[in-house]
């Protein structure tokens, strides 16, 4: 029984990544500390898809699912719980895209409520 609750709380943290990785990035404006633990997330998750190496989080499931007397997922966790329901089958290429777009656009909001000068960011003023 605990075992399966532990795949369930492992589901919930892919989920909770998931929402990290396309938001993170627009907490970043409020919050810039934010950015750099967002970079990492995002090159992990690039590293995952595009050099297909393992995801931590889905063979501690498979795990805790071994460990409760179930099969391992079909595919791992996208293809279980995200793929067909928050996008369709056959449209993984273009939700990488747009995941990928909105993450750039809020590193590029980032960089513009940041990055600009400091007397205008302090001050509330701009410069002429």
């Amino acid at each position: 029984m605990g075992y399966r609750w532990l795949g369930w709380a492992l589901v919930a943290a892919h989920f909770g990544y998931l929402a990290y990785l396309l938001l993170g990035g627009f907490a970043a404006i409020r919050w810039p500390r934010t950015l750099p633990p967002h970079l990492l997330a995002a090159g992990w998750a690039v590293a995952v898809v595009a050099g297909h190496l393992p995801c931590p989080l889905t063979a501690a499931q498979d795990a805790a699912r071994h460990a409760a007397g179930l099969p391992p997922l079909t595919g791992g966790f996208l293809a279980s719980y995200v793929r067909g329901v928050c996008y369709p089958g056959g449209a993984e290429t273009l939700a990488q895209v747009l995941l990928g777009t909105v993450v750039l656009v809020s590193w590029v909001l980032v960089a513009v409520r940041w990055w600009r000068p400091a007397r205008q960011r302090w001050t509330g003023r701009r410069s002429h």
